[in-house]
């Protein structure tokens, strides 16, 4: 129930995704609800992981660190033709 309520899912969708006879594809909610907390948990791991890896830290003069976003620059190649 913690991990449902983290994502913000209520008791309708929770009853809803119960699955019926016919449906034994279905993974019981137990399951369902964790294999999404999971996923969701491995994207925003990976998503802090990019904006880390986009951002750099450089030491100010005056004291302290300061964020500086990496500016990409497309290759121009070597300018021979």
């Amino acid at each position: 129930m913690k991990m449902a309520k983290e994502m913000g899912l209520n008791p309708r969708s929770l009853i809803k995704n119960i699955p019926s006879k016919s449906e034994q594809w279905k993974a019981p909610v137990s399951v369902w609800i964790r294999e999404m907390y999971e996923k969701r948990q491995e994207n925003a791991f990976r998503k802090k992981a990019r904006k880390r890896e986009n951002h750099t830290y450089v030491s100010n003069p005056l004291g302290g660190v300061r964020n500086v976003k990496k500016s990409i620059v497309p290759y121009a190649g070597d300018g021979e033709k």
